[in-house]
């Protein structure tokens, strides 16, 4: 006999857990979860700073998921009657603050709430298993948060299914520590951040004030000290609407930006150096064409090393279906602007696929160069003429970086899907990887470099 299913898949419609606190004890919640039914919602309302403790058992492809809402009425406005798995990741971006996440039958989630409300998902890609969960929720009067012993997945629409032969990551996952100070900022349009960087004692934003869309508009640059406080914010001088992605600061003060100038159809990649003062020292653009007409090219991700060489990533000679194509590509400046032509073909190396290939990670470390980002993806123009990659894979690369020569690369795989790495960073001989599964979970990879 097949079990009734009690918790539903929109925010509005989360099957409501009552009666916790301290005298509430051990509560149970069965269900099943997967294809059709790939989202099991549950909302709870702490009354106080509270302590709580979360079992699940089940598939090993179960995802649990505990958040709480940003502007929680207009999130309930917005989203609130969309099945979680449809929702975009701008969306999830905007209005859902994960808390914790996991696995069945992995550690618990341990974590300490204050006053609020909080969902939890429960979730699978494929297949059809039945879950329980375990809930205790208890007073805290005095909350003493321990350091996280692993980064915090990002929730996106769906979970993601384990890959191999990597076994399952598990989170036991304290509570967050109190953020030093948070601010906000922008315009009476939708404003977007998409970059930040540390240098010269302050905290650099690199954002976009857009009125139609997040990826292309005005790009602003907004500084302030590393307590909080505001110092200036700045235009960025590029013509036609911009997309701006990364913002990086060398030891003198001076912060590059890179993105992409869009005009229409057409996209060129750009990196952008400004001083201290906000004057804009050069701009580079990076462009490309296809059987003699521009192809789009787009600047994701920079790093700039000891020795104040720049290094963009992103893509190059993209061309929608039929033609689908694209290559990923490291470009090395160095700080007066100019290519350094020793790296590569004249200061640009490519790295593809038949398909598609993009990077949007870029680290320097050991003397080599690392990116990441998609291969073998289609690569399609949405209704809005934005750019998407489906159907991909992750992939590592590294390169030397003084010549440019390819060393070694892999690709990543959950299997069916969209994959994609986002973020890369070297400690040592370790390399980690930030690989973002459509539908999935954001998870964290280790390995040897």
């Amino acid at each position: 006999m097949a079990l009734v299913d009690r918790a539903k898949n929109s925010l509005k419609a989360a099957q409501v857990i009552r009666n916790l606190g301290n005298n509430s004890g051990n509560r149970l919640f069965t269900d099943q979860v997967g294809k059709p039914d790939r989202d099991d919602l549950y909302r709870l309302q702490v009354g106080s700073s509270s302590s709580l403790s979360l079992n699940t058992t089940g598939s090993n492809r179960t995802v649990i998921q505990l958040f709480n809402l940003k502007q929680q009425p207009k999130a309930l406005r917005t989203i609130g009657q969309t099945a979680f798995s449809d929702l975009t990741r701008q969306q999830i971006r905007t209005y859902v603050n994960l808390l914790g996440a996991g696995r069945a039958n992995s550690q618990p989630i341990n974590l300490t709430l204050t006053a609020g409300t909080y969902y939890l998902r429960v979730s699978q890609a494929q297949g059809l298993s039945r879950y329980r969960f375990s809930l205790t929720v208890s007073d805290s009067a005095s909350p003493s948060p321990s350091p996280i012993p692993n980064p915090s997945p990002s929730p996106s629409p769906g979970p993601s299914p384990v890959p191999s032969p990597s076994s399952p990551p598990s989170f036991s996952l304290p509570a967050f520590q109190s953020p030093t100070w948070v601010r906000q900022f922008g315009t009476a349009q939708n404003d977007y951040a998409f970059g930040t960087a540390l240098g010269n004692n302050s905290v650099y934003v690199a954002s976009v004030t857009s009125p139609g869309n997040a990826f292309s508009g005005s790009g602003v640059m907004t500084q302030y000290t590393q307590d909080g406080a505001f110092t200036v914010q700045r235009n960025f001088s590029v013509s036609t609407s911009t997309a701006v992605a990364d913002i990086a600061v060398d030891d003198s003060g001076n912060y590059y930006v890179v993105g992409a100038a869009i005009d229409g159809l057409n996209s060129d990649g750009f990196i952008a150096k400004y001083n201290s003062s906000g004057q804009q020292q050069w701009l580079r653009t990076i462009q490309s064409s296809i059987f003699g007409f521009s192809a789009a090219d787009a600047a994701s991700a920079l790093f700039i090393d000891d020795k104040n060489n720049i290094y963009v990533t992103g893509i190059r000679r993209g061309a929608p279906s039929p033609i689908n194509q694209g290559n990923a590509f490291i470009a090395k400046y160095a700080s007066n602007g100019s290519l350094e032509t020793a790296f590569g073909n004249s200061g640009i190396v490519e790295f593809g696929s038949a398909k598609t290939t993009a990077a949007s990670g870029i680290t320097v470390a050991n003397g080599r160069v690392y990116i990441t980002g998609i291969t073998d993806a289609t690569l399609n123009l949405s209704s809005s003429n934005s750019v998407e990659l489906s159907g991909g894979d992750v992939f590592v690369a590294s390169f030397d970086r003084l010549d440019g020569k390819s060393i070694w690369n892999q690709t990543l795989s959950s299997g069916s899907g969209t994959d994609y790495g986002r973020g890369i960073a070297v400690s040592g001989s370790d390399l980690y990887l930030e690989p973002i599964r459509k539908p999935g979970i954001c998870e964290r990879l280790i390995g040897s470099e």
